[in-house]
């Protein structure tokens, strides 16, 4: 099975997925033979983690030799061994919280085997969760004992390298392993599995940031539907951010344990109900929307309470659409099952935001993907029946064909200095926009770029200003240094120099 991707997979679930749904139309002599391939590799030698629970399987020589990295990202030679050892503590880390903090069931161990085995092999992905045997049991899921094969150095290729890489990426595996044994193999909702280990990245080791690097697809992309028929579950992760903050992280586990009976929506949203006070998906959906505006440099602008924990370093959500504001004016938009738009009237310097979500759990949870139309109007002549004040002289009016939608005034901002894409991904999004304040009339700037060691990349002097009716007034960089080369994947400072007014600010960078 070809598998192609912009970056190293977080894990190779596609690939374990797409082997479990044709084992089951298979003749027995291609089973048998899709089973041998799924077979663990053969490794030179191996050791236990502290807790004994972990055998780390790995090779001290060849091609899949595991090493340590120095500061510069080279390997250090002859330090398998040490790899394996904190490879151990990492996967320990992770049963502890995942089991014995959040309480979710332990996965059985393959027959025979008294501990759970991890292979150390040079993978390109960051890790992946491969079943072994099917286990009986009743529930909708079948239940498989499973083995996780992690990369052998995470140095090139990966946004976060080394033992970080290793430490979030045991977080993640092992709580597939959890999904496949205890609960069940959702092999046609592979998105809820990988939001659900993205999540346990930060459950276990929440100083490591890795998950920003799929933020930028979510709030880029909004409008996407929760339930992903591609799989691609990483950027979901703000939502379990969301829940566990808003009411307990406890939620996601009660989930998983509804999802032995039940399709995912379902499960999460009767999850929710059954919290005190009770909740449901559809609201915490219209949360997200709201809570998901206020990023990068809007995230002063959020009323306290009302903002992701690391905002300011997420990047900003995309607008549908920012009209300039005369009487009135109109938007319209068609948005499938659990998804949202943002809309911006403008007026001066002032804006009014609106999100707009559609809250339909029942459409999610059958998959049915169709989108409801709607429309709104907003400014000072918008009145009239329908017509909701927004506080500062305006009003707007919803209308829509299905009464499933969750409209959020997110009230009347003025914007600051955004930096756009952020993670920036030269190949994909061409350049990077660095917003120029309002407070900032000069129509050149002075733009450096910096490494996260401070060595210069780059000096724009005099840069004259642009500007769109989206993003505003920026000036933009398309990621070559001054010596004509490409900047590398990597964490970047930056100044925005006005006539002595200042702004600093970082992003990421990502070469595919």
């Amino acid at each position: 099975m070809a598998v192609e991707s912009e970056r190293p997979r977080r894990c190779g679930l596609d690939v374990t997925f797409e082997a479990a749904r044709r084992l089951r139309t298979m003749t027995s002599d291609r089973q048998a033979a899709l089973r041998a391939l799924m077979q663990p590799p053969r490794t030179q030698d191996a050791v236990p983690s502290p807790s004994g629970k972990f055998l780390i399987h790995y090779d001290t020589l060849g091609a899949d030799a595991a090493a340590l990295l120095d500061a510069d990202v080279q390997r250090i030679p002859g330090t398998a061994a040490l790899y394996a050892r904190e490879v151990g503590r990492f996967f320990d880390s992770a049963y502890t919280v995942e089991v014995t903090e959040l309480g979710y069931a332990p996965p059985p161990f393959e027959a025979g085997r008294s501990a759970y085995d991890v292979y150390i092999r040079n993978s390109k992905d960051y890790g992946v969760t491969e079943w072994l045997t099917e286990i009986p049991a009743a529930t909708r899921r079948g239940l498989w004992t499973s083995h996780i094969i992690i990369d052998n150095d995470f140095s090139s290729g990966f946004v976060t390298r080394g033992l970080d890489a290793a430490r979030v990426t045991a977080a993640h595996e092992f709580h597939h392993m959890v999904q496949f044994g205890s609960y069940g193999l959702c092999d046609d909702d592979r998105y809820f599995h990988e939001m659900t280990s993205t999540w346990c990245e930060q459950a276990v080791f929440p100083g490591i940031p890795d998950y920003y690097q799929y933020v930028d697809d979510f709030l880029g992309r909004p409008e996407r539907s929760f339930v992903r028929d591609d799989g691609d579950g990483y950027p979901l992760v703000l939502l379990p951010i969301l829940i566990e903050k808003r009411i307990d992280r406890s939620v996601l586990r009660q989930a998983w344990e509804n999802i032995r009976q039940t399709e995912p929506v379902t499960s999460l949203d009767a999850a929710l109900r059954a919290q005190h006070p009770p909740g449901d998906l559809g609201a915490e959906y219209c949360a997200l929307a709201r809570r998901s505006y206020f990023t990068g440099a809007r995230a002063s602008q959020a009323a306290a309470g009302e903002t992701f924990e690391h905002a300011r370093d997420y990047p900003l959500a995309r607008i549908a659409s920012d009209l300039p504001v005369g009487d009135k004016v109109a938007f319209a938009g068609v948005l499938p099952p659990l998804s949202f738009m943002y809309f911006r009237a403008s007026s001066g310097g002032d804006a009014v935001a609106f999100a707009v979500t559609n809250t339909d759990v029942n459409s999610a949870a059958r998959k049915s993907m169709s989108g409801t139309a709607f429309s709104l109007e907003a400014g000072p002549t918008v009145s009239g029946s329908g017509a909701v004040p927004v506080g500062n002289g305006w009003s707007y009016r919803f209308t829509a064909s299905a009464p499933i939608f969750c409209v959020s005034v997110l009230g009347v901002l003025r914007e600051s200095s955004p930096v756009s894409p952020n993670p920036y991904h030269p190949g994909r999004d061409g350049v990077i926009r660095f917003g120029v304040p309002k407070s900032i009339a000069a129509s050149k700037v002075t733009l450096t770029i910096f490494t996260a060691g401070m060595s210069r990349v780059i000096r724009f002097g005099d840069e004259p200003v642009a500007s769109d009716a989206v993003f505003g007034r920026f000036v933009a960089w398309n990621g070559v240094g001054e010596d004509g080369n490409p900047a590398a994947t990597g964490v970047y400072f930056y100044t925005l120099d006005a006539g002595g007014a200042v702004e600093v600010g970082k992003f990421v960078m990502v070469r595919e």
